[in-house]
């Protein structure tokens, strides 16, 4: 189990606008907390999961949690004049996410920031034939990062992590976090396998934020993030503990994900067949029909 605990903040010039989590373990609450790590502990949790979440600062939106299926967030609410806007997406059993945020027309006295995040989790059924080696996911990450006035007044920010043992590879890594670009992003996800089983978990990170205060004198600013193209698992790969390519290897996440399921083309009916052929070969004797009268 892996407990993670993160501050996002922006500053810019002379405007910052923090957002943390704080943990405080007083002697009170740690021998239930020791006992709720060691339960969980002994429990494993095989669940997928998919966790949308953010907003503006100080409001609050409720986040939105399932272990299958989709999901969709939404926080619009702010006390601050403007636009501030974060929308969130995904469906675990399709693989596809996304996410964006937007900052615009606020007021220069308080600036505005606001953000969303998306955590994903796959646990995979156990892989026949492999016992150890590493599972290689591809990623398609389409979006546009816009700010108009920044650097001085503003910034977007759109990141992607990867779990513990994991590694992000393609033209942005090596790496475990990375900052995406405008435009298209292909990622490369390596996982370890162990005992035949391996676990996806990644996150993405959209941000926008527009700078303010009581002496700001900068240009307006607009601030926006959009990746609701949206991002997709395109496929996976298995590789042995020699680093060969598993052919075929069989990739079940316990939601019934295949990321190498592959929706098929519908393939025409015979009778439908027959009655295009019989069609091109009328309309071929109409021409020569005319081509002999003239």
């Amino acid at each position: 189990m892996t407990i993670r605990i993160r501050e996002l903040e922006f500053r810019i010039g002379n405007f910052g606008l923090p957002r943390q989590v704080t943990c405080r373990i007083s002697t009170f609450v740690l021998p239930s907390l020791l006992l709720l790590l060691i339960s969980s502990a002994l429990t494993p949790v095989f669940a997928d999961t998919l966790l949308l979440e953010g907003g503006v600062p100080g409001v609050g939106c409720t986040s939105v949690t399932v272990t299958s299926g989709s999901a969709a967030f939404s926080c619009p609410a702010s006390p601050l004049s403007g636009v501030l806007t974060s929308t969130a997406m995904g469906n675990l059993s399709k693989g596809v996410f996304g996410g964006s945020t937007t900052v615009s027309g606020v007021s220069f006295t308080t600036g505005g920031s606001t953000s969303v995040e998306v955590f994903v989790t796959y646990n995979f059924l156990p892989i026949p034939g492999v016992t150890n080696g590493t599972a290689q996911f591809d990623l398609s990450a389409p979006g546009t990062i816009s700010c108009v006035g920044c650097p001085e007044s503003g910034e977007s920010t759109a990141l992607f992590f990867v779990g513990s043992g994991e590694s992000i590879g393609g033209a942005l890594g090596p790496a475990t976090e990375v900052a995406l670009t405008n435009g298209s992003n292909n990622l490369v996800v390596t996982t370890q396998v162990g005992n035949g089983i391996t676990q996806l978990v990644f996150q993405f990170d959209f941000g926008a934020a527009c700078a303010g205060g009581p002496s700001y004198t900068g240009p307006a600013c607009t601030s926006s993030v959009d990746f609701l193209d949206p991002i997709s698992i395109t496929g996976a790969s298995v590789f042995d503990a020699n680093g060969n390519l598993v052919p075929g290897a069989s990739l079940l996440s316990q939601s019934g994900f295949n990321p190498n399921a592959v929706t098929p083309v519908p393939t025409p009916e015979p009778s439908g067949v027959v009655l295009l052929v019989t069609g091109l070969l009328v309309l071929s004797g109409i021409a020569k029909a005319k081509v002999i009268t003239t």
